[in-house]
């Protein structure tokens, strides 16, 4: 599959929250790096198991939650990024969008790394 197919499957199975899809993606050793934690780059989750439980705790906080890419999907070589609007509703039940981006790279056709970067989203 290509990149840019993978891609697009991960956004898909992202607004699914198909937790199995987007595993399947990434390499056996592949990293998620979430846009915070007390890892440099984000808190790291490596591996499958990680990934899944890193997924099931994001999709719980934002059982609505929906990606839209508002960018071209920019590859090159084994790398590719996207640029992509998050949109849920608040606890407080107020609809909210942030901007944000991915940068991934790719092994033998596997996702290594998948690194987000989130705008610092403040309710107005």
């Amino acid at each position: 599959m290509s990149i840019e197919r993978t891609i697009e499957s991960l956004v898909e199975a992202c607004n699914a929250q198909d937790i199995e899809t987007i595993v399947s993606v990434f390499a056996a050793d592949g990293s998620y790096h979430e846009p915070a934690g007390p890892d440099r780059a984000g808190r790291t989750h490596t591996g499958p198991a990680a990934i899944r439980a890193a997924l099931a705790r994001v999709f719980g906080r934002y059982p609505d939650g929906a990606l839209t890419p508002v960018g071209p999907l920019v590859v090159a070589g084994n790398h590719a990024h996207c640029e992509w609007d998050f949109a849920w509703t608040s606890a407080d039940g107020k609809p909210r969008v942030t901007r944000g981006v991915d940068i991934f790279t790719f092994e033998r056709g596997k996702l290594k790394h998948k690194s987000a970067y989130l705008k610092q989203f403040t309710p107005t």
